[in-house]
């Protein structure tokens, strides 16, 4: 008959060091954090209608219009977007930073402003997705369709990331 003896298991110094240097990250959806989640979004949805209008309108403008050169961006779609988000951005900003997430820390160069344009600029992946699809895949190419691929699918979508990515990346909670 074998006899075994249980020895407790001590890691090595190397794997010691590495369990105390990788202590957990504090968690940006804390409690307190989470109770404030309700007001801030409301908030964050309402700059958004309204950077949404500025934006909706100069893509219109720009992409469906003969304005600005004759014939307009019409063919180039893209490129009325990405104007027409840029000048949203702003207005985004401003409410996003001095309204909705007012009492909130910032991080980064600018008050934020750089961290702010990066998630924006690549939440606009969303509905630009949207839009080639409808584009491209659909063969829709009418102001309806553009406006809805863009402006009702990809704005819904794209507010919720934006939203988790602002709170969790620029604007901190409280400590």
């Amino acid at each position: 008959m074998t006899t075994h003896t249980l020895t407790p298991y001590i890691p090595s110094s190397s794997a010691r060091r590495w369990h105390h240097a990788t202590k957990p990250i504090p968690s940006a959806m804390t409690r307190a954090s989470m109770v404030e989640v309700p007001r801030e979004f409301s908030a964050f949805v309402l700059v958004g209608v309204v950077a949404t209008a500025v934006s909706a309108s100069l893509y219109n403008l720009l992409a469906h219009t003969a304005a600005f050169g004759g014939s307009g961006l019409v063919q180039q779609p893209f490129v009325a977007f990405a104007l027409s988000n840029m000048a949203g951005m702003v207005v985004s900003f401003a409410g996003t930073r001095w309204w909705v997430f007012r009492a909130r820390p910032v991080t980064g160069a600018a008050g934020g402003l750089v961290g702010f344009v990066a998630v924006n600029v690549l939440s606009w992946a969303v509905p630009l997705a949207s839009l080639a699809f409808s584009r491209y895949v659909l063969d829709l190419s009418s102001a309806l369709a553009d406006n809805i691929a863009v402006n009702v699918v990809g704005l819904a979508a794209g507010t919720v990331v934006r939203f988790l990515a602002l709170r969790i990346t620029v604007f901190f909670p409280r400590p």
